[in-house]
């Protein structure tokens, strides 16, 4: 059971629904933040989902750069996030 939380700088972007019954969980869930800005941080909080306390198994945290980009994150409690963002361009 798990679930990953996103945050573009200072704003909650939101998190994904919670996957049961599997080691490896997989997400195709999009999140848009209209006022991202090249350099700011995305930051995911992936967590393990638990009845009384949910542990968080990994933090990943990367300065955005405009363009389609896709990262591995090795999480502090074992695993990895495979994970991809976009960041357009302002149009003038």
């Amino acid at each position: 059971r798990g679930y990953v939380k996103v945050f573009c700088g200072a704003a909650t972007l939101g998190k994904t629904s919670v996957r049961k019954d599997t080691v490896n969980p997989w997400w195709e869930e999009e999140f848009a933040h209209f006022q991202a800005q090249e350099n700011e941080v995305l930051r995911l909080e992936v967590y393990d989902s638990d009845l009384v306390f949910d542990d968080l198994l990994g933090v990943c945290q990367r300065q955005m750069q405009l363009g389609t980009h896709q990262h591995d994150c090795y999480l502090e409690k074992g695993g990895t996030l495979h994970y991809s963002y976009t960041l357009g361009q302002e149009s003038q």
